[in-house]
């Protein structure tokens, strides 16, 4: 269970908010224990906890894993305060930071701020369509930064560059690793920096003072630039040497892959405007890759079949006679799918395939003996036909 608290969330807050999922979790009889941390994310965000659920066997328990789900994501309808998904646990990516949400759909593009509107429009669409849970993206704003504005034409009258007035703020405020003090066997780094009074404020960088290439003089930053507070992004991702912003959502049951996938290009082609890029990652692009792949290896199977089958017979027309049952197979897998109520999925696939060698087995098999019949036997076709089908 992941709960992501608005940016600049106090880490006691976050501990209250996962505090009180963690305790309705382990309120359901089938949930042994949880685990939870905050801020173990690569960026360590204190805004971000995740919760980690231990249940029962499954022979142990009458619900599905799915269903579980379900009706843990039910429980938390009523937090509006955090953004709260619930994901199986994939133990490659689980704890590196990457989102496990079967779908995510990147867009792209120059503006953030535009970027970030256009994907919440996106999932406003999307909460609204059956089947999409857990919504949310890689956009995070609201985070306090302060930026500094150089007078490029005045830094060059008072000889003074661009990458000094970044040095001196970063060594000043930021802080520098000047060295490491060693005691008991442990390194503790040494960070120098302006004392907490002196750095406390934005308007306290006007003080700070570089020094001219020119005089040699110290020249106040404040004559050099223009401070600006606001807020602006935890981070920043990029993708194709464009801006990027990820949305993620989970999938009922109800909802193949494929068919989320269908109604969110329709949903993005009415949205998005020309010009910004989008793409599938995850499972949709394993999914492509993979559908993609076994096509060819349909192919593939079925050229070598047929190189085999006429170095066989010594014959190019006999492996087409035995070829021809393939398409037919097929009709019967699709019925066994739509009978089931199943979807062509990967596993289905593989089945395909197999079936296909399983039917080519069975018409090698009447072809040969059929062939047999004519040449040991002197029968007609039709008549070696109907002995070698029930042989």
């Amino acid at each position: 269970v992941t709960v992501r608290m608005p940016t600049g969330t106090a880490l006691s807050e976050t501990e209250q908010v996962a505090r009180k999922i963690s305790d309705r979790v382990r309120e359901h009889e089938y949930v042994v224990s949880t685990i939870t941390s905050i801020g173990a994310d690569a960026y360590k965000k204190q805004n971000l906890a995740k919760i980690y659920v231990k249940m029962v066997p499954k022979r142990e328990r009458n619900v599905t894993l799915v269903e579980f789900m379900k009706e843990t994501r039910e429980r938390f309808a009523d937090i509006k305060e955090a953004v709260v998904a619930v994901e199986i646990l994939d133990m490659v990516g689980g704890d590196t930071g990457f989102r496990t949400a079967p779908v995510q759909f990147s867009v792209r593009g120059g503006d953030l701020a535009e970027l970030d509107r256009l994907t919440r429009k996106v999932m406003s669409e999307l909460s609204s369509t059956p089947g999409f849970v857990d919504l949310d993206t890689s956009f995070e704003g609201g985070k306090p930064e302060v930026t500094v504005n150089m007078d490029r034409d005045r830094a060059a009258n008072l000889g003074v560059m661009t990458a000094q007035i970044g040095q001196v703020v970063n060594a000043l405020v930021g802080g520098v690793e000047a060295s490491k003090f060693r005691e008991d066997g442990e390194d503790h780094i040494i960070r120098v920096r302006l004392e907490e009074a002196n750095r406390r404020r934005a308007d306290q960088l006007a003080g700070l003072k570089v020094r001219s290439q020119n005089t040699g003089e110290l020249v106040p930053v404040a004559n050099l630039t223009r401070t600006d507070v606001g807020s602006g992004p935890t981070q920043i991702d990029r993708n194709m040497r464009e801006r990027e912003i990820t949305v993620f959502s989970n999938l009922e049951s109800t909802l193949p892959l494929a068919e989320a996938v269908e109604k969110l290009v329709a949903i993005a082609a009415r949205i998005l405007p020309p010009g910004i890029v989008t793409s599938f990652e995850g499972d949709v692009r394993m999914m492509e890759e993979s559908f993609t792949s076994m096509v060819t290896s349909l192919i593939l199977a079925i050229i070598l079949v047929y190189m085999v089958l006429a170095s066989k017979f010594e014959s190019f027309v006999h492996p087409f006679t035995i070829m021809v049952s393939l398409p037919l197979s097929i009709v019967g897998a699709f019925g066994a799918l739509l009978i089931a109520g199943q979807t062509i999925s990967i596993m289905s696939l593989i089945g395909i395939i197999m079936l296909m060698g399983v039917v080519t087995k069975n018409a090698i098999l009447l072809i040969d003996y059929t062939n047999t019949l004519r040449t040991r036997d002197g029968m007609e076709r039709d008549a070696a036909l109907l002995k070698a089908g029930p042989t």
